[in-house]
């Protein structure tokens, strides 16, 4: 499963398998598990499809 994270600071969205661990940004803001969002579904479908 994919998950989703929005950067509070800048706004990037990251996308990930990973969804334990803490993501850094480009920005350097932390990005920790409470961020965690399911993707929409049309995005959740292209990544699958990707597989």
């Amino acid at each position: 499963m994919v998950v989703k994270r929005n950067c509070p600071e800048c706004g990037a969205e990251w996308y990930s398998a990973t969804d334990k661990d803490d993501w850094v940004c480009e920005c350097g803001c932390l990005l920790g598990e409470e961020l965690n969002k399911l993707p929409e579904n049309k995005d959740r479908d292209a990544v699958e499809a990707d597989d």
